[in-house]
């Protein structure tokens, strides 16, 4: 396949996506240079503006074959793009979704996870369909790329009410591969992990080192993370899980269907991990020299890291690179169990796992079934997002009713009732 030069859009340009974008391209561009157009669109100047200066700051440090531009018009930015980002905040409607979280007493973990979730995506659901009436317009054989929680909603809601090419992307499994490289002081390149389930929800299902069965060779040192002065409070219920199960969760800090007594979740431990300069001082610094922020490949903890999720970052770089090149590369994606990828999972859910893009085509690898035992729920979990899905297409109140219903201890039956009737009203 010859090289082209690619097109990508990002909605919600000022993202500290953006950055990590950005240094992606520069990593894969070390092996081989392909031209890319970087167009950004945002409703804040100010923020686009700031990520705009530090990507050609990285350009111009590097010579790398990127244009990056800014455009007023959400149309211009879109207008023949290879690939549409999907990197917007939802303030408004995470503050609704909180606020349905405290009232009905979901569980307090994320707005992200379980019904707060359908908040979210329902009243995102009206500005998708806008998106998607512009994308058959300017660029109907785009690559939508959703990085917006609830990323498989939203995948499935893309896909099935508007049949676009689209993926989701979340940067859980990502940050976990770095958590692990980090407390095990290995290079992060060296783990492999085969894993599936839904977004925020799901397994590892094998996990090797230099090719060896790391779950049992690295069991002891896994479980001693708790001792160090540098474990993170948010890990502690990923420590018990294992410790529980054999196997680790895909996402360190997701885990919202369990209850712990978490020891170390005290205002000292979380402040270890506060970063000494805020993310916006440090690009404006890194501008301001003309020198691109140093992402260090070990001994500095991820969530200490001044470009933040720099693996996802060089995963959305592997897409356009693919697009570019036809390059084959691999990477945890959201994406419909098409082949019964997870074979005990429904085909037409959207599941998260490995995903070989060619820049056409994106196929799943193949794991088999997730043993019953360990994904019950995660596996409930697919069938109510689908359901989820379907509710928001159709407003048909009933299937929301079936969707609540699948996993119903997650609130009292009178709660449940009263958030169907809440949700259902909120346009």
């Amino acid at each position: 396949m010859a090289k082209k030069c690619v097109k990508v859009s990002v909605l919600g340009g000022g993202s500290f996506f953006v950055s990590s974008i950005i240094h992606g391209l520069q990593s894969l561009m070390t092996e081989e240079k392909f031209g890319v157009i970087l167009s950004l669109y945002d409703i804040n100047y100010e923020r686009v503006k700031l990520m705009y200066d530090y990507c050609n700051t990285v350009i111009n440090y590097y010579r790398l074959p990127i244009t990056v531009k800014i455009t007023e018009k959400r149309k211009d930015a879109i207008i023949n793009a290879d690939i549409v980002i999907i990197s917007v905040g939802l303030k408004n409607i995470d503050t609704v979704a909180h606020s349905m979280l405290e009232e009905f007493g979901f569980n307090k973990h994320s707005v992200h996870d379980g019904p707060p979730s359908f908040v979210t995506a329902k009243l995102v659901f009206p500005w998708l369909k806008k998106l998607a009436t512009d994308i058959k317009k300017y660029c109907p054989e785009t690559l939508v790329v959703n990085l917006v929680n609830p990323t498989d909603i939203i995948c499935d809601i893309i896909l099935s009410a508007f049949n676009i090419r689209v993926i989701s992307m979340c940067v859980e499994i990502e940050h976990l591969r770095n958590h692990l490289a980090y407390y095990l002081d290995i290079p992060v390149d060296k783990i492999y992990m085969e894993y599936g389930g839904v977004n925020h929800d799901g397994w590892i299902t094998k996990f090797e080192i230099d090719g060896k069965n790391a779950y049992s060779i690295y069991r002891d040192r896994i479980l001693s993370i708790v001792n160090r002065n540098d474990f993170h409070p948010g890990l502690y219920g990923f420590v018990q899980i294992y410790k529980l199960t054999g196997y680790f969760r895909s996402s360190g800090y997701h885990y919202w269907m369990y209850n712990f007594n978490n020891p170390y979740d005290t205002v000292e431990n979380w402040g270890k991990f506060r970063r000494e300069t805020d993310g916006i001082t440090v690009i404006k610094n890194a501008i301001r020299n003309n020198m691109p922020v140093l992402i260090p490949e070990k001994g500095v903890h991820p969530e200490k890291l001044n470009i933040p999720y720099p693996r996802t970052g060089k995963d959305i770089a592997k897409i356009i690179q693919s697009t570019a090149t036809g390059k084959k590369n691999i990477m945890p994606l959201q994406v419909r169990n098409t082949n019964n990828a997870i074979s005990n999972f429904p085909s037409d859910v959207i599941v998260e796992i490995s995903v070989i893009f060619n820049g056409k085509n994106f196929i799943p690898v193949k794991i088999g079934p997730i043993p019953d035992w360990l994904c019950s729920i995660t596996r409930l979990l697919s069938i109510q997002r689908k359901l989820v899905t379907d509710y928001i297409i159709s407003n048909d109140k009933n299937i929301l009713k079936e969707a609540v219903h699948v996993i119903p201890n997650l609130a009292t039956a009178e709660n449940l009732i009263k958030f169907v009737d809440k949700l259902h009203q909120m346009r």
